[in-house]
């Protein structure tokens, strides 16, 4: 399975995009009930791939911007985040399964800038 999601920006944002699986034990969600290997892509209104993920490796970076927004640390290298910046428009975020494996996973879409 593949999840898709969407969102717009109303003008060029910086945003943190994650998908979250492994890490989601934290939360009581048994490891083996989450999915593996979560990749994110991004896809701008045109279908381009702007921005996409697989195994997350921490920054200094990303790991502030994160902190920044609330979103609870992932624990995981095996999740995926993006940290990016894409100009206004409308997006969808594609989370499939390494190796198509499935498993319960959350995408969250975080806009950085403070409103």
């Amino acid at each position: 399975g593949v999840l898709i999601t969407g969102f717009v920006l109303d003008s060029e944002k910086r945003v943190v995009v994650r998908g979250v699986g492994r890490s989601l034990a934290a939360f009581g969600i048994p490891e083996a009930q989450t999915m593996p290997d979560p990749v994110i892509k991004i896809h701008n209104a045109a279908g381009d791939v702007v921005a996409e993920n697989d195994n997350y490796e921490r920054s200094v970076e990303s790991d502030a911007a994160m902190q920044a927004v609330g979103a609870f640390p992932i624990t995981s290298s095996y999740d995926a985040a993006i940290v990016t910046t894409l100009p206004e428009g409308h997006y969808t975020v594609l989370i499939k399964g390494a190796d198509f494996k499935g498993g319960d996973c959350l995408v969250e879409v975080y806009d950085t800038e403070e409103s």
